[in-house]
């Protein structure tokens, strides 16, 4: 980011010098021109900027007013300098812009901090139980909760009824507590009063919609705008932006845009108003198709096959792979039509996004169980209806399987079992005869049997 530079007189000094942001953005200084080399007596930290004012494009001379924080922080310092070169007004505006930009990233660089975290009021208090980190916010550790003694003061200066506990209780102590003992013992139980404290402290005033601030002077027909109003309704609204990128100086100058915006239909469907042709006249290029049928007014996206979404949960592609080629005519409800709360309903989806940023995610580990510990999870699973284990064996391959499982084994325990021997005839015919000569007729004995 390069440097900037600016002749001015400052009111307080009543001498000129120049008016300068560093490289690094930190700060805006002032140095005089006598002496020469003199370094800067004036230096503004950025975040201490608490607003901006210039005097109007037409004012004949270019006069910049920053409000700082004093050093008690109560009331605001105003610097007003006054640009003396010829090019005056590019140089105001230059500076003007790098201030506001400068600011902006701060902003949005505390709260990519505040929401780095992402934690709820119940996960805060979760996490400060368990024990807070100190690079995080105060109100996250209970340690640095009960170790601030400029916050404990201040809760009892707003709560009066505490603060008298607090000191009748300090005076009836025993002397074998210390007073040190006794804050951290009196703040242990009451640590839930400085988180809410901490947070109401913390807490800024959100933006307001800037139309709604933009009031109309006599008859409704003159507008009252200035540029930091301009600033925000670009940040606001990035169609205004896209509009007048386009637009200025190409078709309109400056003024003449913000005339013919004001009493466009755009602006109108901007603030979520409705618009007749006949009362309300459009303009030749802010009024043009592009612009009111922009997916930011309408709501609807611009064609399917662009946005690459499965067929699977892509609800308007019925309209046009339809088999019968008549997609959502047959159902009036179901037909695409322009939303008119579009506007009204993308403002309250930034604002959910806004507050769900803030909040950290409970679903972090999807395989975790919900609502139980795994103990209790795995107690609760019904084991009955799941399917047979997969078996894990390790598979076993035997090169020569015949030294193993071979004809040697088979034929030692033949050899060693007598009855693989005989023959089966044989010894069927050798039985008979014995049962034959040992009863020879039914009931009788054979004193001599036949020896074998």
């Amino acid at each position: 980011m390069a440097a900037l530079r600016a002749a001015t007189i400052y009111k307080t000094a009543k001498q000129p010098g120049i008016l300068a942001i560093p490289r690094d953005g930190k700060s805006v200084t002032w140095s005089p021109d006598q002496p020469s080399g003199a370094p800067p007596s004036l230096t503004i930290p950025v975040q201490d900027i608490s607003n901006l004012q210039k005097t109007p494009d037409t004012a004949k001379k270019a006069m910049l007013k920053i409000f700082a924080k004093g050093s008690n922080d109560a009331n605001a310092v105003d610097h007003t300098f006054t640009f003396t070169s010829v090019d005056s007004r590019t140089e105001i505006e230059a500076i003007t812009d790098r201030i506001r930009k400068i600011i902006d990233d701060h902003k949005k660089g505390q709260l990519a901090a505040a929401s780095g975290s992402g934690q709820s009021a119940a996960m805060t208090i979760a996490n400060a139980v368990s024990g807070g980190r100190n690079n995080g916010p105060i109100w996250e550790d209970d340690d640095r909760l009960k170790a601030d003694v400029r916050l404990q003061q201040s809760l009892m200066q707003q709560d009066a009824l505490l603060g008298r506990t607090f000191r009748e209780a300090l005076s009836e102590k025993p002397d074998s507590i210390t007073s040190l003992q006794f804050t951290q013992q009196f703040w242990a139980s009451r640590v839930h009063l400085l988180r809410a404290h901490a947070l109401s402290q913390h807490q800024d005033r959100g933006r307001s919609n800037v139309f709604s601030d933009i009031g109309a002077i006599g008859s409704g027909k003159t507008v009252s705008i200035t540029s930091e109003q301009i600033h925000i309704i670009f940040e606001q609204y990035p169609l205004v932006r896209r509009v007048y990128d386009e637009l200025v100086p190409k078709r309109y100058n400056e003024a003449s845009f913000w005339k013919r915006f004001f009493q466009s239909q755009l602006y109108l469907n901007l603030r979520g108003m409705k618009t007749d042709d006949r009362i309300n006249r459009k303009d030749d290029y802010i009024d043009s198709d592009q612009y009111l049928n922009a997916p930011e007014l309408t709501g609807l996206r611009p064609t399917a096959p662009e946005l690459h979404i499965a067929k699977f949960i892509d609800l308007e592609g019925n309209e046009e792979n339809h088999s019968q080629r008549q997609g959502n005519k047959p159902n009036i409800e179901d037909q695409q039509s322009s939303l008119e709360n579009a506007p009204v309903i993308r403002k309250l989806n930034a604002l959910s996004e806004k507050l769900m940023a803030s909040v950290r995610p409970a679903d972090t580990d999807v395989a975790a169980p919900i609502g139980s510990t795994e103990a209790e999870y795995d107690q609760l699973r019904l084991r009955d209806l799941e399917g047979d284990p997969e078996q894990h064996r390790i598979v076993l391959n035997i090169r020569d399987q015949r030294r193993f499982f071979g004809d040697t084994q088979s034929s030692k325990k033949d050899t060693s079992n007598p009855f693989t021997t005989i023959d089966p005839a044989k010894a069927l015919k050798l039985v008979l005869e014995d049962i034959r000569t040992a009863f020879p007729s039914p009931g009788a004995t054979n004193p001599n049997p036949r020896p074998r």
